[in-house]
């Protein structure tokens, strides 16, 4: 606290109080959710929290960080090796911060298992740079919450480039994989991406939980579905509600879904299933 004390004080800016006071005695989180803090604030920040003992959560949500400070501020968390549960999520995450993000991910001290990004602008791009450091050899992540929703993943396909999905399938496949809730609702999968990453869950062990809704799977992201939850012997929930599913994607996923003995929930809201697609719902 005097250090972020003496920097605001420095750079003539005026101390949050929100930041200064002390939350609990044996608080083991930062949360400093929706305080709008800015790039310059946000640079205090970084240096402020080097080396911190004991936290276990950092909650930076909804602050107008960019990559002018969230790569400092990712270098900084680093050094916390108790740090568990990670939220920076509407913020505007680019490529640096994905280059900072894949650099803290790829270290032995990295302890993160719950990582929140939502509503971060996040395109293919920054998602594969911190995605593929998750799929270095000899690198085990702790990783198992992730959510990425309400971001641009899946854009390049429209340029004819392999978007995140690709990336997203080698990750599923991996055996060490311990990845079980993901949430990549809201973005734009499709086309043979998005068909190559629902493949994947034909032989993933480790998702109990995944949220594929608002995105653009259609008739191909739906036939390769249903095949993989045919074999796939772990998936509780499936969220693939407004992907453009006609009645073959659907007959097909309804296929798969008689055979599976594990799934518990699963949303089809806002598809255009049809009469066939129904009566398939309805087996």
């Amino acid at each position: 606290r005097s250090k972020y004390i003496d920097l605001c004080l420095r750079e003539g800016l005026n101390p949050r109080a929100s930041l200064v006071l002390k939350k609990g005695k044996d608080s083991k989180q930062i949360n400093l959710m929706h305080q709008g803090m800015g790039d310059k604030m946000g640079k205090i920040l970084a240096i402020s929290i080097e080396r911190m003992p004991e936290v276990e959560k950092m909650l930076l949500s909804d602050n107008n960080l960019t990559d002018v400070s969230l790569p400092s501020i990712v270098n900084s968390m680093s050094t916390i090796t108790t740090l568990i549960d990670l939220d920076l999520s509407t913020n505007t995450v680019g490529s640096a911060t994905g280059k900072a993000m894949c650099a803290y991910l790829e270290l032995k001290s990295c302890n993160i298992e719950k990582l929140s990004m939502h509503h971060c602008e996040i395109d293919d791009t920054a998602c594969q740079l911190f995605v593929v450091s998750l799929l270095k050899e000899n690198h085990v992540s702790k990783l198992n919450h992730l959510d990425v929703s309400n971001n641009k993943i899946g854009k390049l396909e429209k340029l004819g480039c392999d978007s995140a999905g690709v990336t997203f399938a080698k990750w599923f496949k991996r055996a060490d994989c311990q990845l079980h809730t993901l949430n990549l609702s809201w973005n734009m999968l499709r086309g043979e991406s998005g068909a190559t990453l629902c493949r994947a869950l034909k032989s993933n062990t480790s998702l109990l939980h995944l949220d594929l809704s608002y995105n653009a799977l259609g008739r191909d992201g739906g036939l390769a579905l249903g095949s993989a939850i045919l074999e796939n012997k772990t998936l509780k929930t499936l969220l693939i509600g407004n992907n453009n599913f006609d009645s073959v994607a659907t007959f097909t996923i309804c296929a798969g879904i008689i055979e599976n003995e594990t799934l518990q929930l699963v949303s089809l809201d806002g598809n255009p299933i049809g009469e066939r697609g129904a009566s398939a719902l309805m087996m």
